[in-house]
């Protein structure tokens, strides 16, 4: 268990094919962010989220999805200021 997971202890764990999987509940979004950034150090994470910011704010490399295909891959530094993003991110 790391410093990070004894801190916050997950609601539920589990394990699928040796990949561990830890779900978080009654977490604000600054705690959130908090925690994956610092998790993000510490190993590879796989994060699906809606909050552009926060995804960019955390990841290396990012797939932003569009109608369930893959609109814009690439470096997080990449994706940000591509102007594609904001029509993929319109309505």
């Amino acid at each position: 268990m790391s410093v990070l997971e004894s801190q916050m202890p997950p609601v539920r764990r589990a394990q699928v094919n040796g990949i561990e999987l830890a779900y978080y509940e009654g977490l604000s979004h600054a705690q959130i962010a908090e925690r994956l950034e610092r998790l993000a150090k510490e190993i590879a994470l796989v994060l699906v989220e809606q909050n552009i910011r926060l995804a960019l704010r955390i990841c290396r490399y990012c797939y932003v999805m569009d109608r369930g295909h893959i609109g814009l891959e690439g470096p997080a530094g990449r994706i940000g200021d591509d102007p594609e993003l904001v029509r993929l991110l319109a309505p």
